[in-house]
Protein backbone atom coordinates (compact mmCIF):
# COMPACT_ATOMS: atom_id res chain seq x y z
CA UNK A 1 0.00 0.00 0.00
CA UNK A 2 1.15 3.53 -0.96
CA UNK A 3 0.27 7.08 0.21
CA UNK A 4 0.82 9.85 -1.65
CA UNK A 5 -0.03 13.67 0.36
CA UNK A 6 -0.90 16.39 -1.37
CA UNK A 7 0.55 19.85 0.27
CA UNK A 8 -2.53 21.89 1.78
CA UNK A 9 -1.16 25.04 -0.25
CA UNK A 10 0.45 26.03 -3.56
CA UNK A 11 2.61 28.53 -3.85
CA UNK A 12 3.30 30.66 -7.10
CA UNK A 13 5.77 33.71 -7.60
CA UNK A 14 4.88 35.89 -10.19
CA UNK A 15 7.34 39.38 -10.63
CA UNK A 16 7.31 40.67 -6.92
CA UNK A 17 3.97 39.39 -6.20
CA UNK A 18 3.78 35.65 -4.09
CA UNK A 19 0.38 34.17 -4.84
CA UNK A 20 -1.05 31.66 -2.05
CA UNK A 21 -3.58 29.40 -3.68
CA UNK A 22 -5.59 27.22 -0.98
CA UNK A 23 -6.33 23.89 -1.75
CA UNK A 24 -6.77 20.93 0.00
CA UNK A 25 -4.95 18.15 1.90
CA UNK A 26 -5.39 14.38 0.21
CA UNK A 27 -4.55 11.07 0.98
CA UNK A 28 -5.21 8.24 -1.57
CA UNK A 29 -3.80 4.78 -1.52
CA UNK A 30 -3.24 1.76 -3.88
CA UNK A 31 -2.23 -1.79 -3.80
CA UNK A 32 1.14 -2.67 -6.08
CA UNK A 33 0.48 -6.07 -7.81
CA UNK A 34 3.36 -7.57 -7.29
CA UNK A 35 2.83 -10.77 -8.18
CA UNK A 36 2.02 -13.06 -10.74
CA UNK A 37 -0.62 -14.69 -12.06
CA UNK A 38 -1.92 -18.33 -11.04
CA UNK A 39 -3.38 -21.20 -12.87
CA UNK A 40 -6.23 -23.01 -11.72
CA UNK A 41 -7.30 -25.41 -14.74
CA UNK A 42 -6.49 -25.96 -18.29
CA UNK A 43 -8.42 -27.62 -20.71
CA UNK A 44 -8.35 -28.79 -24.55
CA UNK A 45 -11.62 -28.99 -27.24
CA UNK A 46 -9.39 -31.22 -29.07
CA UNK A 47 -6.87 -33.82 -28.46
CA UNK A 48 -6.31 -34.91 -31.92
CA UNK A 49 -6.77 -32.80 -35.59
CA UNK A 50 -6.81 -33.63 -38.97
CA UNK A 51 -5.86 -31.36 -41.27
CA UNK A 52 -5.37 -33.35 -44.88
CA UNK A 53 -8.66 -31.58 -46.05
CA UNK A 54 -8.66 -28.36 -44.29
CA UNK A 55 -6.59 -26.17 -41.48
CA UNK A 56 -8.57 -26.87 -37.84
CA UNK A 57 -8.57 -24.53 -34.67
CA UNK A 58 -7.74 -26.07 -31.53
CA UNK A 59 -8.33 -24.03 -28.12
CA UNK A 60 -7.30 -23.77 -25.18
CA UNK A 61 -9.43 -23.05 -21.96
CA UNK A 62 -7.42 -21.47 -19.55
CA UNK A 63 -8.59 -20.35 -16.08
CA UNK A 64 -6.34 -18.35 -14.06
CA UNK A 65 -6.76 -15.59 -10.97
CA UNK A 66 -4.86 -12.52 -10.59
CA UNK A 67 -4.87 -9.31 -8.33
CA UNK A 68 -4.77 -6.88 -11.31
CA UNK A 69 -6.44 -9.43 -14.13
CA UNK A 70 -4.87 -11.48 -16.70
CA UNK A 71 -3.48 -9.68 -19.97
CA UNK A 72 -4.89 -11.88 -22.21
CA UNK A 73 -3.68 -10.40 -25.55
CA UNK A 74 -0.25 -10.47 -24.46
CA UNK A 75 1.36 -11.97 -27.10
CA UNK A 76 3.84 -14.63 -27.78
CA UNK A 77 5.58 -16.20 -24.57
CA UNK A 78 3.94 -13.30 -22.22
CA UNK A 79 0.43 -14.74 -22.41
CA UNK A 80 0.40 -17.97 -24.80
CA UNK A 81 0.60 -21.95 -24.46
CA UNK A 82 3.50 -22.97 -26.64
CA UNK A 83 3.84 -26.58 -28.08
CA UNK A 84 6.48 -28.39 -29.68
CA UNK A 85 6.16 -30.46 -32.43
CA UNK A 86 8.46 -33.72 -33.52
CA UNK A 87 10.55 -31.42 -35.63
CA UNK A 88 11.84 -29.32 -32.53
CA UNK A 89 9.47 -26.69 -33.86
CA UNK A 90 7.54 -24.06 -31.66
CA UNK A 91 4.03 -23.07 -32.13
CA UNK A 92 1.99 -20.66 -30.13
CA UNK A 93 -1.60 -20.63 -28.59
CA UNK A 94 -2.43 -17.15 -28.43
CA UNK A 95 -5.26 -15.57 -27.31
CA UNK A 96 -6.83 -11.90 -26.29
CA UNK A 97 -9.05 -9.73 -24.40
CA UNK A 98 -12.09 -9.87 -26.22
CA UNK A 99 -12.01 -13.45 -25.13
CA UNK A 100 -10.35 -13.95 -21.51
CA UNK A 101 -8.88 -17.16 -21.00
CA UNK A 102 -9.29 -18.85 -24.63
CA UNK A 103 -5.75 -19.43 -26.51
CA UNK A 104 -6.11 -20.82 -29.82
CA UNK A 105 -4.06 -22.45 -32.52
CA UNK A 106 -5.03 -22.54 -35.77
CA UNK A 107 -2.81 -25.89 -37.65
CA UNK A 108 -2.87 -26.48 -41.19
CA UNK A 109 -1.44 -29.28 -43.57
CA UNK A 110 1.53 -27.40 -44.06
CA UNK A 111 2.87 -27.86 -40.32
CA UNK A 112 4.77 -31.00 -39.14
CA UNK A 113 2.52 -34.02 -38.75
CA UNK A 114 2.60 -36.14 -35.62
CA UNK A 115 2.59 -35.48 -31.75
CA UNK A 116 3.05 -32.09 -30.75
CA UNK A 117 3.99 -31.96 -27.02
CA UNK A 118 3.33 -28.91 -24.48
CA UNK A 119 6.28 -27.55 -23.73
CA UNK A 120 5.10 -24.40 -21.55
CA UNK A 121 2.49 -21.87 -20.41
CA UNK A 122 3.19 -18.49 -19.98
CA UNK A 123 0.75 -15.82 -17.85
CA UNK A 124 1.18 -12.38 -17.64
CA UNK A 125 -1.40 -9.82 -15.81
CA UNK A 126 -1.89 -6.29 -16.57
CA UNK A 127 1.28 -5.45 -14.37
CA UNK A 128 3.28 -7.26 -16.23
CA UNK A 129 4.06 -9.35 -13.78
CA UNK A 130 4.88 -12.89 -15.88
CA UNK A 131 4.59 -16.98 -14.69
CA UNK A 132 6.22 -19.52 -16.64
CA UNK A 133 4.51 -23.03 -16.24
CA UNK A 134 5.99 -26.50 -17.60
CA UNK A 135 3.78 -28.50 -18.55
CA UNK A 136 5.13 -31.55 -19.44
Amino acid sequence: MYSILIPSYVRMHLGNILFVLASFVTTFSFSADINPPELLSISVDSAYVDVTEDSQTITFTIVGSDESGINWGAGANLTSLVMRDQGGDFHHALGSDAEPGKLSISVTSDDKTGIWEISFLALTDNQGNRRLLDLN
